[in-house]
C-alpha cells in the first residue's frame, strides 16, 4: 500500500521510535537491509508482519513474513501458506491498513 507525505520522511531509526510510542507498542521492529536505505520490519506474530519502505515522499507498506526463518518455512510449505493467505488473508491486510493509516495521518 502506497502512502504520499507531504511532511519530510524521518530516518528508518528515527521512524521506529515515532512507530513504538506513538503506533503501538505491543508489536516488534527492526531494521532490515544494508546500506543507508534500510526497511522496517513490524512484527505482529511469527507469521504476520508488515514491511515499510521510505523514498523521497512516499512509504510503502507491505504484509510480508517478518523474519528469514518464517519467510523461509512459509516457502517450504508455501501451498499451505497459500491457502492460509486466501482463507484468512485478514491479519495480513489488517496490520498493513494499521500501519499505512498511522502514517498517512502522521506524516501528511
Amino acid at each position: 500500500m502506497k502512502v504520499n507525505t507531504s511532511k519530510p520522511i524521518p530516518s528508518a531509526q528515527d521512524l521506529i521510535e515515532i512507530l513504538k510510542h506513538e503506533f503501538s507498542s505491543q508489536y516488534n521492529y527492526e531494521l532490515f537491509g544494508l546500506g543507508k536505505n534500510k526497511t522496517i520490519i513490524v512484527h505482529q506474530s511469527t507469521f504476520v508482519g508488515a514491511q515499510i519502505s521510505a523514498t523521497n515522499n512516499e512509504f510503502m507498506v507491505v504484509a510480508t513474513t517478518p523474519s528469514i526463518a518464517s519467510g523461509l518455512l512459509t516457502i517450504l510449505l508455501q501451498w499451505t501458506a497459500d491457502l492460509f493467505m486466501m482463507l484468512s488473508p485478514a491479519p495480513y491486510r489488517k496490520l498493513e491498513k494499521e500501519v499505512s493509516i498511522f502514517l498517512q495521518s502522521k506524516f501528511n
